[in-house]
């Protein structure tokens, strides 16, 4: 059977293990050969495989939601994330882990909150492959047979070993994630630009045909320095030629970039950024868990109302909010939007707890529950009466657009 490029299958077919949580004991007989055996063989599987598993037109539909994050801006990234998360192994240059080694669930589900609100606006989030980072050396330069003969390298595969085995757990975490594309890691030697040297020389032939719309001089009016420039342009010939969207840095980058095309395009490439989707209030982190994240996403029909849901509240949002806005008005606007989508529909009403900041998730999840009639607010009191198994079954009954609905009001 064909292995897919991703960890998860490359390390379940390579050592026939189910890589889950209770199965990481299993992994602890591997010897060093081994390993080394197995970096190459993921570095093979990726460069013959990830391309026409990922990056193919006939697999990459046009409806499809698909986010890059720029392996040249891993710096930048990792500066960026600091100012508002824990350090995290998933986005920024760093290959390795903290050095605490307990990587337990709730550990992994605070790594993937800067990407929990992607993950509700993108089909796949293609994040660079920062497990194979921690093993890259190994992979491309070390020989199975003579590694012992060279201290330094003796080093260096025992750092590797440590790495791949340090990732293992937040890999289990994250198997269904990865398995069902929402998130992709992706090597960053796949751009089109790497290794990033000369890259106008080495894309000419785009560059030359590369345009700027922007009728009004608003976005460019202001003045973009070379460097600034740069930091744009490289992200989205990538993002472009790979048929994904570029997530940048600032709304600045992100418009920018909306203004650049190519001289046959019908209209400029779409662009994001990291903080205009910070504007959403849902998924804050100790609200939305991977539980919960999972359950979003697991049901396609489900989650296609939670994109479009979350993509248009967003819109209303920037729309709507001025600047300085508090967080409360923020979620107060998001609530109203939802409750507003809510009454357009027919029939069936949701009952929220939203309005009361003092029940937890689940349960209010579990009393969103369906009524005949208006909707109406049922006292705090009232969860009591209900636990997490009737909420599931009364949420299962609710129509997909109702059941995104109270996902999204649950985890304001």
């Amino acid at each position: 059977m064909k292995t897919c490029p991703n960890p998860i299958d490359i390390i379940e077919k390579y050592f026939n293990i189910e890589l889950r949580t209770e199965s990481l004991e299993e992994f602890d007989g591997i010897d060093s050969e081994q390993w080394i055996d197995f970096s190459k063989t993921y570095l093979k599987v990726m460069e013959s495989g990830f391309a026409s598993a990922y990056l193919d037109e006939q697999v990459s539909p046009a409806h499809k939601v698909r986010i890059y994050f720029e392996p040249t801006l891993k710096h930048d990234w990792a500066k960026k994330l600091e100012e508002r998360f824990a350090e995290t192994p998933l986005l920024g240059y760093r290959a390795f882990l903290p050095k605490d080694p307990r990587i337990t669930r709730a550990v992994v589900s605070e790594f993937l909150n800067p990407l929990k609100k992607h993950l509700l606006l993108a089909d796949s989030v293609f994040i660079p492959d920062n497990f194979y980072r921690s093993f890259d050396m190994v992979a491309d330069s070390v020989s199975r047979d003579s590694w012992r003969n060279n201290p330094n390298t003796v080093r260096l595969v025992k750092d590797s070993i440590a790495r791949i085995r340090a990732y293992l757990p937040i890999l289990a975490e994250l198997r269904d994630f990865i398995r069902c594309n929402a998130l992709v890691f992706m090597p960053y030697y796949i751009t089109p630009t790497f290794p990033y040297a000369n890259v106008p020389r080495k894309l000419k032939d785009r560059i030359d045909r590369l345009r700027v719309i922007d009728p009004t001089g608003e976005i460019w009016g202001s003045g973009f320095s070379t460097n600034e420039f740069n930091k744009v342009l490289v992200p989205w010939l990538n993002a472009r030629l790979l048929g994904l969207d570029p997530v940048f840095l600032t709304d600045t980058m992100a418009r920018v970039a909306g203004t650049l095309c190519f001289d046959d395009d019908a209209i400029s490439s779409p662009a994001s950024d990291l903080l205009s989707v910070r504007i959403l209030p849902f998924g804050g982190a100790s609200e939305i868990d991977l539980d919960m994240l999972w359950s979003m996403r697991s049901n396609e029909s489900v989650f296609s109302h939670v994109r479009r849901l979350t993509a248009q509240c967003k819109e209303h949002l920037e729309d709507n909010l001025g600047p300085g806005s508090t967080q409360r008005a923020t979620e107060a606007l998001s609530r109203q939007f939802l409750q507003d989508h809510l009454a357009s529909l027919r029939t069936e009403r949701v009952i929220s707890l939203a309005n009361k900041p003092c029940v937890g998730l689940t349960w209010r999840i579990g009393l969103a529950v369906t009524t005949v009639g208006t909707s109406e607010i049922i006292s705090a009191a009232a969860s009591s009466f209900l636990d997490t198994s009737i909420g599931k079954a009364v949420l299962s009954r609710l129509s997909p657009e109702r059941r995104a609905i109270s996902y999204l009001n649950a985890a304001l």
